[in-house]
């Protein structure tokens, strides 16, 4: 792509553009572009910082998205008129130069050069995660847990795979190898391949369902991808993590979220050579960081076994601190991610009737929480009754366009490259947002809904009415209201308007909470008023692993 007749920008004023800038690894930003009205006419790297509404003309910059809210930025700049990769483009998609015959040298020749390195490293926790990408905290926790572990105990395999080794280990001081880029999270190659990649891999990957399964997860979450790349990906995912099992004898491997197609692939092998995985995840209640060995939301101890996890004893003291960690939260506002600063509060009043109902139904990353492929799996562990967020969303604004319901649907952001076109087929009565304060908008609203998205642990955390359509660790624990089948839908939405957040239901939440710290929840190191979560202690890692 030829950027050298425009003023180039990076859009993001985070590590991710810190780091390109540092390292030079792409063309030279002019300056910088952030939504945050606080950072508007500051510097970075002695380079200014400009806001949105500083931009006079938007086609004399090409802008590098340095940030991985990729899909919101996109979005963003698409009502200004711009075209994907014509005058912007990811970060990422710069290194998408690679041909599928350098791919799979790479792959190859990463084995070899594993071969006799990291020999400290055998029968030891072995991690399979992106986080050095964006961080959020995690490497400052997993350098932690290195220290306390001792001396050559983790080493990581990083899929952010953009990043050199000098970057990576400026952020995470444990002992890491760099995965191939075929690997890299969410890298894919675009172009046509050089020859037929199909006839030599699909009929493997049809005739294992684990991989089957992936190569669908990739198809369906990047439709743009050069053809039948999906089956050269299992294949190749096969043949170097069996390599790295065979060689290192793990006693554990961790996984960031198990539901994308490489960490599928991860999990099953590790299943076949009888290696205990833990799941890691950020947690449910805001600071903290989930770590599980049954498995992930649905498929975790607290919702297939949600007597068993009822039972945890928790005392008084805990009850009470756990109410004061729900009031701390709600104060505060705290998420999993950085919200949006605008309002919302005048943009819904011009557009709801007034007088009726609010219902708010907040969607899900589909690829990564255990919907999509769907299947037998999902419709048993994760959604009993729809198929995609998109799905329940046209069926909920079916029920609300009835009732004269008010009806707001967010998508998430990784799905709005998929919702876009598709949700016109909504009743032009729904409301579509893309970008709000997730805070904001559940307060603005008498009843949240969704299948699968965290956004419900926000929602009772700021008391509201909360109606479950999939399976969580909130499944049957008595804090929300439940339809697992399409005919409770609408009753069960009508008792929610009735009866709100009932007490009995704050009850159970705060219990909920205090049993969830006590189960699986971390203290993710953060500096804060209050701390909670499990002690990241020896003693307390040596009892879980």
């Amino acid at each position: 792509m030829d950027v050298k007749k425009r003023r180039v920008v990076y859009w993001g004023t985070g590590e991710i553009s810190t780091n390109l800038s540092l390292e030079k690894v792409l063309p030279e930003a002019e300056c910088y572009i952030d939504n945050s009205i606080e950072k508007r006419g500051k510097d970075l790297l002695g380079k200014s910082i400009l806001h949105p509404l500083d931009i006079q003309d938007w086609k004399c910059w090409y802008i590098v998205i340095a940030t991985d809210y990729y899909i919101e930025i996109a979005n963003q700049l698409v009502s200004y008129g711009l075209t994907e990769r014509e005058d912007f483009i990811y970060y990422k998609d710069f290194f998408d130069d690679a041909s599928t015959e350098g791919l799979i040298d790479e792959v190859i020749n990463s084995i070899k050069s594993l071969e006799g390195k990291y020999k400290e490293f055998q029968n030891k926790i072995l991690i399979f995660a992106d986080f050095v990408s964006y961080d959020k905290g995690i490497c400052h926790f997993v350098n932690q847990w290195d220290k306390l572990l001792g001396q050559h105990k983790l080493l990581l395999f990083s899929e952010a795979t953009w990043l050199s080794m000098e970057q990576t280990k400026k952020k995470i001081g444990i002992d890491c190898f760099i995965l191939p880029k075929m690997f890299g999270k969410n890298y894919y190659p675009k172009k046509e391949p050089q020859k037929d990649i199909r006839e030599n891999y699909e009929e493997e990957c049809l005739d294992i369902d684990y991989m089957c399964y992936a190569a669908r997860n990739l198809r369906m979450r990047h439709a743009d991808m050069q053809q039948g790349y999906e089956y050269l990906f299992c294949h190749y995912a096969v043949f170097f993590i069996e390599a790295v099992l065979q060689q290192f004898h793990p006693k554990e491997v961790v996984v960031w979220n198990a539901f994308h197609a490489f960490h599928h692939i991860i999990c099953n092998l590790c299943e076949k050579y009888q290696v205990k995985i833990i799941y890691m995840e950020f947690g449910n209640i805001p600071g903290t960081i989930f770590m599980e060995k049954v498995g992930q939301m649905g498929e975790s101890l607290p919702a297939r076994y949600p007597e068993t996890f009822l039972q945890i004893q928790v005392t008084k003291e805990e009850l009470c601190k756990a109410a004061r960690i729900r009031d701390h939260l709600r104060n505060t506002g705290l998420n999993r991610n950085t919200q949006p600063e605008e309002s919302i509060e005048e943009d819904m009043n011009r557009k709801i009737k007034k007088g009726r109902p609010v219902i708010f139904y907040a969607g899900q990353n589909d690829f990564e929480s255990g919907l999509q492929p769907y299947n037998e799996n999902a419709r048993q562990f994760h959604s009993p009754v729809f198929k995609s967020s998109l799905e329940a969303a046209i069926a909920l604004a079916g029920i609300c366009d009835k009732n004269d319901w008010n009806f707001i649907y967010k998508p998430h952001p990784i799905m709005d490259m998929f919702s876009e076109k598709k949700d016109r087929i909504l009743p032009k009565s729904a409301i579509v947002i893309y970008k709000a304060n997730i805070n904001e908008l559940i307060d603005f609203s008498d009843v949240t809904i969704t299948i699968l998205s965290t956004v419900c642990y926000t929602s009772l955390i700021r008391g509201k009415a909360t109606l479950m359509l999939g399976y969580t660790q909130l499944k049957d624990k008595g804090c929300t209201y439940q339809a697992f089948q399409m005919n409770q839908i609408e009753s069960t939405l009508k008792l929610a308007l009735r009866s709100g957040f009932t007490q009995t239901q704050e009850t159970a939440f705060i219990k909920h909470i205090s049993q969830l710290l006590k189960y699986n929840s971390y203290y993710d190191l953060k500096e804060r008023d209050l701390i909670y979560g499990k002690s990241l202690e020896k003693q307390e890692m040596e009892k879980s692993y």
